[in-house]
């Protein structure tokens, strides 16, 4: 095989490289193009009167509770926050966000999942500060509500799939109203449950997003479960036992229990008075999930 052949996409830039340095002005022509497209997808700063509209949307089983100018703050810039909730299904209510920047929006859509069983609207502050228009919702419950479930198969199927799907679809003909334009490019990024809920997307509704981050995702629930079942009968028999209490605190981290998992390590600092395999094992995964340590 001719050694081009082997290389074939090498091959094919380097002589893609060699047109364009010998015809520069064509090459800076369309450099030009492609900044002036950029540009073209930057929108417009928004009033705030175009936010405050907002609240008077008519979406599909939505009823918007709030629309107002949030300032900008640090690396934040101004944003519109629209508050909201869904009313898709009889026994459960979404509570949702969607964030807009009105003068920094990059063009793209961003919505993230959340850890555990949800029941909070995640935090956006990262998108927005990054650019992006962001959503997020509790999945069809409330935190404080510990029995959400029990009974309640609309909340299960909210939780399982579905909210994650109507969501995206309301906060783009959100987004689409307030920008008067659509978005670039739409992504979900999501940990642990958050990574569940990436993989229930792309199986479910391919169309939702242009690509979607799945990390550590939880989808072996009834496996995960009797873990839990299993430590948590070791460490009766055994309440100091170093590996069932690592091994406790591991799976706290991937059910997204960040404050058990960081008692869990404590715990293992007092048992290890010299430090143990454990504990350094767990704290590793506590870092991993971008948590400080005790």
């Amino acid at each position: 095989m001719h050694a081009c052949e082997r290389r074939s996409v090498t091959c094919r830039c380097g002589v893609q490289l060699k047109a364009a340095y010998g015809n520069f002005r064509s090459a800076f022509t369309i450099v030009a193009l492609i900044l002036l497209a950029a540009l073209a997808f930057t929108a417009a700063p928004a009033a705030a009167a175009d936010c405050a509209s907002l609240a008077s949307m008519s979406l599909k089983d939505t009823t918007i509770a709030s629309a107002a100018i949030v300032p900008a703050s640090g690396m934040i810039p101004e944003y519109c926050r629209v508050l909201g909730s869904i009313h898709n299904l009889a026994h459960s209510t979404i509570l949702f966000e969607v964030s807009l920047p009105t003068a920094k929006w990059n063009g793209k859509y961003f919505v993230a999942g959340g850890g555990g069983y949800n029941g909070v609207i995640p935090r956006l502050t990262q998108a927005l500060a990054e650019g992006y228009a962001a959503a997020g919702s509790d999945t069809g419950h409330e935190a404080s509500n510990t029995n959400w479930a029990f009974n309640n198969l609309d909340a299960q199927n909210n939780y399982a799939y579905l909210a994650t799907h109507v969501v995206t679809l309301i906060g783009k003909q959100i987004l689409r109203n307030f920008y008067s334009q659509h978005e670039r490019r739409s992504y979900f990024v999501g940990c642990s449950n958050g990574g569940k809920m990436a993989l229930a997307e792309v199986q479910r509704y391919p169309d939702d997003f242009d690509a979607a981050i799945s990390g550590d995702p939880v989808i072996d629930r009834t496996r995960l479960m009797m873990q839990y079942a299993w430590n948590s009968q070791a460490l009766a028999a055994a309440p100091n036992h170093k590996g069932a209490t690592e091994y406790y605190g591991e799976l706290m981290v991937e059910r997204g229990d960040m404050v058990g998992a960081k008692r869990m390590l404590a715990k293992l600092d007092k048992l290890c008075t010299f430090g143990c395999a454990e504990a350094d094992e767990l704290r590793r995964w506590v870092e991993a999930r971008g948590q400080p340590a005790p």
